[in-house]
C-alpha cells in the first residue's frame, strides 16, 4: 500500500511546523494563474527559478540539461542523469548535488562492490550461483538482480526519517537554494524520498561507468496538486517489464503490484513525461 505521508513533501498540513517536517528550508509556494496539475514537480521548479540570475533556460544545444541549468549544473528531473546535477524543489529548500568524485559516495561504492563480490563468491562455492569464471561472466552475474541489491543498500545507508532529515539542513544554516552535497545526509544516515532516490540512481550510474550494470535507471518526480510531491526510480531492461523502486515507500515491483494509489502516482508522472516528448 502507498502511504501518502512517506513522500517528499505532504501538503494540507495544519501548521508551519508540520509542513517543515518533510520539507528542508522555508519558502512560499509558486504563485500564478497557471494550472499546476499540468506540470511536473521539476517544471514547477523551473517556473519558480525563471528570472533567477543563476538559472539558464533549456537549450537545444545542451541535450543533457532538458530542464536547464542552475549555477552551471543540469537540473535533475525525470529522465536526466543524477551525477553532476542539482536537485531543486518546487519550493526553495536545499539544492542537493551529487558528484562522482565525492569521497563519501566512492566509499559507499567500494563497500557495495566488495560486499556483492563476496556474496557472489560464497554462493559460487556453495553451488548456489552458476557463472562463467572470466571477467565477462563475473560482470554479468554482478548485474543480475542489481536493482534489488541497490534498493536494499539504499535502505541501509539512508533510512527514511522526516524530522532528522529536516534537522540536517537546518544545522547547516544555509539559505534556501544553496548547494548541499548528498554526502551530508549520507554521513547523518537519514533522508526522505529525494535523498534516497538520488543515492540509488547515483550508485547505479557509478556502476554503469565501470560496466557493472545492464539496462537503465532514472529518477522520476511528480507533483499531485493539493496532496503531495514525490520521487522514486524506474528501472528498464530490454525484455523485462519496467521496475518501480521507491525506497521511501519500501516498495520495489511492477506498477501493477503497486496498489491503486501507487499506480496512480507512478503512472501520473510517466504519462506526463511521455506526453511531453
Amino acid at each position: 500500500m502507498f502511504h501518502p505521508r512517506l513522500v517528499d513533501e505532504l501538503f494540507g498540513h495544519k501548521s508551519e511546523k508540520e509542513i517543515t517536517e518533510t520539507f528542508a528550508g522555508t519558502g512560499r509556494s509558486v504563485n500564478g494563474s497557471f494550472d499546476r496539475s499540468r506540470f511536473s514537480n521539476t517544471a514547477i521548479a523551473m517556473e519558480r527559478l525563471s528570472g533567477h540570475a543563476d538559472y539558464c533556460l533549456p537549450h537545444a544545444s545542451d541535450p543533457l540539461a532538458p530542464y536547464g541549468r542552475f549555477r552551471g549544473r543540469h537540473i535533475i528531473g525525470t529522465g536526466t542523469r543524477v551525477l553532476g546535477g542539482v536537485y531543486l524543489g518546487h519550493r526553495p529548500r536545499e539544492a542537493i548535488v551529487l558528484d562522482a568524485s565525492s569521497v563519501v559516495l566512492q566509499s559507499c561504492l567500494k563497500s557495495f562492490v566488495a560486499d556483492r563480490l563476496n556474496l557472489m563468491r560464497t554462493k559460487f562455492v556453495h553451488g548456489d550461483l552458476t557463472l562463467d569464471v572470466n571477467q565477462q561472466g563475473v560482470m554479468r552475474a554482478f548485474a543480475t538482480d542489481l536493482p534489488q541489491a541497490l534498493f536494499e543498500f539504499t535502505l541501509a545507508c539512508l533510512p527514511y526519517h522526516e524530522h532528522k532529515t529536516a534537522e540536517v539542513f537546518r544545522r547547516t544554516s544555509l539559505p534556501p537554494d544553496s548547494e548541499l552535497a548528498l554526502d551530508v545526509y549520507l554521513e547523518a544516515r537519514t533522508g526522505v524520498c529525494r535523498h534516497m532516490v538520488l543515492f540509488l540512481v547515483g550508485m547505479f550510474e557509478l556502476l554503469a561507468k565501470i560496466g557493472l550494470t545492464q539496462g537503465s535507471m532514472s529518477v522520476c518526480r511528480c507533483y499531485i496538486p493539493n496532496l503531495f510531491s514525490h520521487a522514486w526510480a524506474r528501472f528498464e531492461r530490454e525484455g523485462s517489464d519496467p521496475l518501480i523502486l521507491d525506497p521511501a515507500q519500501n516498495f520495489i515491483g511492477s506498477m501493477e503490484n503497486a496498489g491503486e494509489m501507487g499506480k496512480f502516482v507512478y503512472d501520473h508522472e510517466l504519462a506526463k513525461f511521455f506526453s511531453a516528448e
